[in-house]
């Protein structure tokens, strides 16, 4: 059972759902919410994310990991 918790861990390998978490991260230090921030994908939660990302293409991981790095560094504005 530990092995089976360990093998859907955080991420799982997956870039674009650690974007998500990046994401969750950035709005909760800056006071923003999901339905305002990604109102133009109609996010409202961290969910929505996962839901658009669970299977990504190759093109949308190299995309996910540029936007890894862009909001590791963003500044709340």
């Amino acid at each position: 059972m530990a092995a089976l918790a360990l093998a859907w861990g955080p991420g799982c390998g997956n870039t674009c759902i650690d974007l998500c978490k990046e994401y969750e991260l950035y709005l909760h230090e800056c006071g923003y919410g999901w339905s305002t921030a990604f109102e133009d994908k109609g996010w409202s939660s961290i969910d929505d994310c996962y839901d658009e990302y669970w299977s990504p293409t190759a093109e949308e991981e190299a995309w996910c990991a540029e936007q890894i790095d862009e909001y590791a560094d963003r500044a709340c504005y």
